[in-house]
C-alpha cells in the first residue's frame, strides 16, 4: 500500500508536469484532497499495477469525487467499481496460473 508521500505522486501518474507535488492542482481541488478519493486511487493503482505490470497512463483527482483514469472522467463510485472488476480479473488470472502449475506438477510427477 502506498504511503502518504507516495499518494501525492499518484495524481501525477502519466503526467509530465514539473509542478511540485504540494502545488499539484489535482490534489488541491476544493482546497483539500479527499481522503476517500486518495484511498480509492491508491487501491486502483495497486490492483492495476498487479494485473498489468505497469502504471496506468493517467490517474488524477479532479475534485468533488471525480477522477480522471486513462483519459476517462469518472465518479469515485465508478472508480471503485472499476477497481473491483480489476480485482476479480486479477484473482481469475492468479487462479489460471495456479491451475497451469498444478497440471504441470501432475504431469511431471505422474
Amino acid at each position: 500500500m502506498p504511503t502518504d508521500t507516495n499518494l501525492t505522486n499518484i495524481a501525477n501518474v502519466g503526467t509530465h508536469s514539473n509542478t511540485p507535488p504540494a502545488q499539484t492542482p489535482a490534489l488541491k481541488a476544493n482546497g483539500r484532497a479527499g481522503v476517500n478519493t486518495e484511498k480509492a486511487m491508491a487501491q486502483y493503482l495497486e490492483v492495476y499495477q498487479s494485473l498489468y505490470r505497469r502504471a496506468p497512463s493517467e490517474l488524477r483527482d479532479l475534485g468533488s469525487d471525480w477522477v480522471l483514469v486513462n483519459g476517462a472522467r469518472m465518479s469515485l463510485a465508478e472508480l471503485q467499481q472499476l477497481t473491483e472488476q480489476l480485482q476479480r480479473e486479477l484473482q481469475q488470472e492468479q487462479a489460471r496460473k495456479r491451475n497451469v502449475v498444478k497440471r504441470l506438477l501432475t504431469w511431471f510427477g505422474g
